[in-house]
């Protein structure tokens, strides 16, 4: 047996899929880091923010799955950062009063606080009207890399793939999907929901392989998931996917202690590539539902 000969076929072969001087560059230059700006998550669980791949948001209705995807989206483009948030729940412009109305509420704002349910009132009175675009000048003066796009127009898989590659050479650092299964998938002539709901959940995570961005997807539950116990693993709507895409993934539970304006509620890290999980305790986060915002409790 010619030993050299198959250490060279060998050496070739693995060529293919890297090179030791490859490795030791990559660890060299490790990927950015997104902080999610919600402290305790950051520092004990996602060992210092996010980094390219799927991070998946899921919660019963009412919970705030939306507003805490909003909280990072925000968080994000307040530090620099640039952010497209893609809903296809809500419109541009009621993601727009959910964001100003969180900015209202902060210490320190040029804004009296407002709720985001009142945003369509305000505008019918001048008082009101001038508090509004006061409220909107802030929004985009403290978070001015923050673009919001609602799904008319771009709602089916093939459109969101270009969108996302045109946001990333315009210098995209997060995209946040809300939700998932409000994405049309590409039609395929007799697929199943389950095959329709995979083949979006596979777009994102070739979508933040290929552009080398986190994408934080925000997933509804089944009903046997919502009835489970906090640290399952599994539930996502209609596909077991994004549990096995995802970099990390999290789930919100509501508890029954309230505080003035708000309730306390659970961020379960229910798994977790780059760090620890949460079992059986969770993350407390104050929710503010009137402003729509988090804060660490």
């Amino acid at each position: 047996m010619n030993t050299s000969s198959v250490t060279n076929d060998w050496t070739r072969f693995a060529a293919r899929f890297g090179t030791p001087k490859g490795d030791v560059e990559a660890f060299l230059n490790p990927p950015d880091t997104i902080p999610t700006g919600l402290h305790v998550l950051d520092r004990e669980y996602l060992n210092g923010g996010m980094v390219p791949g799927v991070y998946t948001v899921m919660a019963e209705p009412g919970t705030g799955k939306s507003a805490l995807a909003l909280q990072v989206a925000m968080n994000v483009a307040g530090q620099g950062g640039r952010v497209l948030y893609l809903t296809a729940e809500l419109t541009r412009n009621e993601c727009v009063a959910r964001a100003a109305s969180s900015l209202s509420a902060t210490e320190g704002s040029d804004v009296p606080a407002f709720s985001w349910s009142d945003w369509e009132r305000m505008g019918r009175n001048e008082e009101g009207r001038k508090h509004g675009q006061d409220a909107i000048r802030q929004l985009h003066t403290i978070c001015p890399g923050i673009v919001f796009a609602d799904t008319l127009g771009i709602g089916d898989a093939d459109a969101i793939d270009a969108v996302a590659e045109e946001a990333k050479a315009a210098g995209m650092q997060l995209l946040v999907v809300d939700y998932l299964q409000a994405i049309d998938p590409p039609h395929v002539e007799g697929a199943t929901q389950f095959e329709g709901i995979t083949s979006v959940c596979k777009l994102f995570t070739a979508l933040a392989k290929e552009l080398q961005v986190p994408v934080l997807l925000i997933s509804s539950m089944g009903r046997a998931a919502q009835a489970s116990g906090p640290d399952t693993v599994g539930g996502g709507y209609g596909t077991s996917r994004i549990e096995y895409d995802a970099q990390a993934q999290m789930r919100l539970t509501k508890t029954a202690e309230t505080f003035e304006g708000g309730r306390v509620v659970k961020l379960h890290v229910t798994k977790n590539r780059r760090g620890p999980t949460t079992p059986g305790k969770g993350i407390e986060l104050a929710f503010d539902g009137a402003h729509n915002r988090f804060t660490d409790f």
